[in-house]
């Protein structure tokens, strides 16, 4: 489904595609019919857009001459160079997929792969092959210089709860650096992504091809709740997605598909029923209990599902396979921080205080990563962080 604006033409595998502003390479490679992205690295199963969110490497391609880049993370550009890089020889006709029929269970490589001898050498390269066929980046040069930042608050994430402690921030006239998944600031911003605390105090940033260091007096972590997938078989197949890659895909005018069965259920089940609306794909079959599925069926693309119901086994045909699975709070960078976790029952999240504080002196968090749910409990936490963390701008 075209958009109208600016066409950005690129080049995917050496042929020119059509995209618009506002697409990441991974929507206008769907819009454009693109299904198979990558394979998988052990038993090189066909790989296609997942999560959405850049969490996943199910669509990692080469882009301009750098491997393994997330394309549903990264804006498209006029004149890119975009090709998939694993596959032997090819993504989509890849030979070392015979290791997903012949070794399916207990395929281990380093105890089968060591007799004759002499055949060692081979043995490697095939091995290199299976887990990536990637190859060096095209260029040399310098990686750009590190570059470092101090701000007053730095705020990790930009759901519910986040955006209004900024905008309390803010309105305060406290200056801030805000930081989303993928992007910093607008829609037009570079993608980024915080990879880690430092022992100093310094919160990892890439932007873009760049890295910073950002030193600052207060940290919030709103870093929210993640999607799950669920453990069904082929479920991994491309045809198999999150809420968040149907979110990207509606929202660019592309449907992820004609006919959809949604998997399981969560708090996002009626998001996900109105996008597949507005983009006319038909919901053919709901699975509310994950466990009653036998089977996704497809090899190269999803193209049915296989459930019990009751005592009677149902296939129905479809071409989309929505997985609804818990929403689990993303405590990897609070637990890098070095702050306290609690257990929810079913998962850890985030122990704060009244205010927001964790135990690390100038670390905060609200929201979803501390184990709320309900939308005015976000907003409310959302709040009270930020009046707490206004209070003690003369301290840690």
């Amino acid at each position: 489904m075209p958009l109208s604006g600016e066409p950005l033409d690129f080049t995917f595998n050496g042929r020119t595609v059509r995209g618009y502003k506002g697409d990441t390479i991974a929507t206008a490679l769907a819009r454009d019919g693109v299904k198979s992205f990558s394979r998988s690295m052990k038993f090189h199963r066909p790989r296609g857009l997942y999560c959405g969110s850049g969490r996943c490497i199910s669509c990692v391609m080469r882009v301009n001459g750098v491997p393994g880049v997330r394309t549903c993370g990264v804006p498209l550009e006029r004149g890119m160079v975009v090709q998939t890089e694993r596959g032997f020889p090819t993504t989509r006709f890849d030979l070392l997929s015979v290791f997903d029929s012949v070794f399916r269970r207990q395929f281990d490589y380093h105890s089968r792969f060591i007799r004759p001898t002499f055949m060692t050498p081979f043995y490697q390269y095939v091995v290199r092959h299976l887990a990536s066929s990637s190859r060096v980046p095209d260029s040399s040069g310098a990686f750009p210089a590190l570059e470092r930042k101090s701000c007053e608050v730095l705020i990790i994430g930009r759901g519910i709860s986040g955006s209004v402690a900024q905008a309390r921030i803010q309105k305060a006239g406290v200056r801030s650096l805000i930081i989303a998944d993928r992007q910093v600031g607008n829609v037009s911003a570079p993608p980024s992504t915080v990879f880690g605390f430092y022992e100093s105090g310094e919160v990892g940033l890439q932007v873009g091809s760049g890295l910073q260091l950002v030193k600052a007096r207060s940290i919030l972590l709103a870093t929210g709740r993640e999607e799950t997938g669920l453990s069904i078989v082929n479920g991994d197949i491309p045809g198999n997605m999150l809420p968040e890659a149907v979110h990207q895909l509606t929202s660019r005018g592309v449907s992820p598909g004609a006919r959809a069965v949604l998997v399981g259920t969560n708090e996002l089940r009626d998001r996900v029923r109105r996008q597949l609306e507005a983009v006319r794909s038909s919901i053919v079959a709901e699975v509310q209990d994950a466990s009653s599925v036998v089977q996704v069926l497809g090899g190269r693309a999803v193209r049915g599902i296989e459930y019990s119901e009751g005592r009677t086994s149902k296939t129905v045909r479809c071409d989309l396979v929505i997985q609804l699975g818990p929403l689990v709070p993303a405590v990897e960078l609070a637990q890098q921080a070095g702050c306290e976790l609690r257990s929810s029952g079913s998962f850890w999240t985030v122990r704060v205080d009244a205010g927001g504080r964790t135990n690390v002196p100038g670390v905060y968090a609200c929201g979803g990563v501390t184990g709320l749910i309900r939308e005015d409990e976000r907003i409310s936490s959302g709040e009270a962080v930020a009046l707490s963390m206004l209070r003690n701008r003369g301290g840690p």
